[in-house]
């Protein structure tokens, strides 16, 4: 088995959209991590695990960081299966996804546990954290997501 570990996260920041132009002199800073905390999830971008086209097993994921009410998900896709983006966005078990599996509180960074997972034929994969840190001073972070990956049949 293999491991992989997300060293790269692509986010988005959606801002209102604005109809008409608005010219303004003026500037601002925003904070995210100000406040007592927030509901938050969090989806890397889907991998293939440099094998493109190769079925794969993901199994056991782990997160490392400070976590509060977490969750985690594995959600897997296979050749010319749709991928429902915005299903995994709201937190939809999709078919072939494994259930949503809690994570212990740390007041630290920590390695949590693995969680047993066993998602089979997953050409391409994801996972989705979730959490809840609303009312803790110190905010949730997330340093790592990682699982194991295990090869599995032929390249289609």
């Amino acid at each position: 088995m293999a491991q992989v570990q997300v060293t790269q996260v692509v986010v988005e920041l959606m801002t209102p959209f604005v109809d008409t132009p608005v010219i303004t002199t003026s500037a601002s800073t925003m904070r995210f991590d100000a406040g007592l905390g927030s509901r938050y999830w969090l989806i890397p971008q889907l991998s293939d695990s440099g094998q493109e086209l190769r079925t794969k097993v993901v199994k056991d994921p782990y997160v490392i960081g400070k976590c509060t009410n977490m969750t985690i998900r594995g959600y897997r896709f296979d050749v010319g299966q749709a991928i429902n983006v915005q299903a995994m966005e709201d937190g939809e078990r999709l078919a072939g996804a494994s259930r949503a599996l809690p994570v212990p509180d740390t007041t630290e960074v920590t390695q949590s546990p693995m969680r047993k997972m066993n998602l089979a034929n997953a050409s391409m994969h994801t996972m989705r954290i979730e959490g809840d840190d609303t009312g803790q001073e110190t905010r949730d972070r997330i340093d790592q997501i990682c699982y194991q990956i295990g090869g599995q049949g032929v390249r289609r």
